[in-house]
């Protein structure tokens, strides 16, 4: 079951922001207008600033920290400006409270000496700000990692087959497939193998729902952002190769995880608007980490999977959001070094062939024939040798998609 939108928007607001970019406008009898308010506490630094216009009436502004007076300005006749003012604040001190308030005089046409007599204050705008620390040498906050990802509605979930990863290879040709690898990694005490280097027997504790295992079988290996998720976010458009490589991540620790079989099958394909970890002390890692994988791999998110993402780095990361840094993924590292075949023949655009290329994946004469075979196409220019042999008739960078 889905979690309520409405609440989890609520949570991105009021829980809220690490950076607050917030437009606000305002406009009565008084003829002020104020936009473009930002509030922004890093470190130790608390920043506020707004635009403001003024074509009517005579009013002043003021910035509120916790109720106290920071700031103030004169909306002078006819004028416009732009404020901006800073205040030291350190973690002990809490969230900060911020607003913007007017304070709006009226006159007495009647008076000799047009005398004010009556004064009002409303509030323009506010909001709750959170402090956002600098991340260590190595890690990155998560939210800005978020706020850096593309929103795209997802595609192509028809066409998604599992197939299309090829699983548990053994990349660095130890004689150990990817399993094997992450279930070493993770067990708290020396692991167990055949003869077959089939993990047997260690320790692991299953981080979604801390339950405790010393048989490798009971354990999946999950991929954090699930392969489905990972296929409507971009990568329907990858090659095999690089389809491969992201099945089997081991150069990125929380792109796979050794969990109990049940935790993972609850899982499932569902984003985080749908699944969170039944442990909650976990919930902080999964969702930066979730964030951290669609950074290093460049897969998008969809607008209800953004406004999910945000409002559980404000419920579940209060202390801060920072997560090792993903950086970009080394696809040739990722996937088995290829194995000399014979056949072959010169590349080129277009067909020809049917043979094979030394370590490539095998050539037809057209990308219709191609497509009948699963786990090749598509090829990307610049990152897949066999993107030569065929035509990229629209000029996307892709063939045979």
């Amino acid at each position: 079951m889905k979690r309520p939108l409405a609440v989890l928007a609520a949570a991105a607001v009021t829980g809220v922001a690490l950076v607050v970019p917030v437009t606000a406008a305002h406009a009565d009898e008084s003829g002020l207008d104020v936009t473009n308010v930002t509030a922004t506490w890093k470190d130790s630094s608390l920043s506020v600033s707004y635009d403001w216009n003024n074509w009517e009436g005579n009013s002043s502004l003021e910035v509120l920290v916790d109720g106290t007076s920071v700031k103030h300005t004169d909306a002078d006749w006819l004028g416009v400006g732009s404020v901006s003012t800073k205040v030291a604040r350190t973690a002990a001190s809490g969230p900060a409270q911020v607003s913007v308030t007017e304070h709006v005089c009226g006159y007495d046409s009647d008076a000799p000496d047009y005398t004010s007599t009556t004064c009002t204050d409303s509030t323009v705008w506010s909001a709750t700000v959170r402090q956002l620390k600098t991340p260590p040498k190595g890690n990155s906050s998560a939210s800005a990692l978020l706020a850096k990802l593309k929103v795209k509605s997802e595609s192509h979930s028809g066409s998604y087959k599992r197939s299309k990863f090829e699983l548990w290879v053994d990349a660095n040709g130890d004689h150990e497939d990817t399993r094997a690898e992450v279930l070493k990694a993770e067990s708290k005490k020396k692991v167990t193998e055949n003869s077959r280097h089939t993990v047997k027997t260690g320790k692991w504790v299953s981080a979604y729902d801390g339950k405790t295992f010393t048989v490798a079988s009971k354990l999946d290996i999950d991929h954090l952002v699930p392969l489905q998720e990972a296929w409507t976010s971009g990568a329907y458009a990858w090659s095999a190769k690089k389809r491969e490589a992201y099945a089997n991540d081991l150069g990125y620790g929380a792109s796979l995880i050794a969990v109990s079989k049940h935790a993972n099958r609850s899982k499932g394909d569902k984003e985080p608007n749908a699944y969170l970890p039944a442990l909650k002390s976990y919930r902080c890692a999964y969702v930066r980490n979730f964030i951290a994988v669609k950074s290093r791999w460049s897969l998008s998110v969809d607008s209800t999977e953004k406004t999910a993402l945000s409002a559980d780095l404000a419920t579940y990361c209060t202390s801060n959001d920072w997560v090792k840094t993903p950086g970009k993924p080394n696809i040739k590292a990722l996937v088995p070094k290829p194995k000399p075949t014979s056949g072959g023949g010169s590349g080129g655009s277009g067909g020809g062939g049917g043979g094979t290329t030394h370590g490539l994946d095998p050539r037809y004469p057209t990308c219709t024939e191609l497509l009948k075979h699963p786990n090749h196409a598509p090829y990307q220019r610049g990152v897949d040798p066999e993107y030569n042999w065929y035509q990229d008739r629209d000029g996307d960078g892709l063939v045979c998609e």
